[in-house]
């Protein structure tokens, strides 16, 4: 139980960082346009 909760915390951590770089490059994209875009 203990090792398998264990052996888990890696790939959730790999699973949300790969979520994260996925989606920032948009989001910084639209906010760096936007912050362009604005006077």
């Amino acid at each position: 139980m203990i090792n398998a909760d264990v052996a888990r915390v890696p790939f959730r951590f790999y699973f949300e960082c790969s979520i994260i770089v996925k989606c920032l490059p948009p989001a910084f994209a639209l906010s760096w346009s936007l912050c362009h875009t604005l006077p």
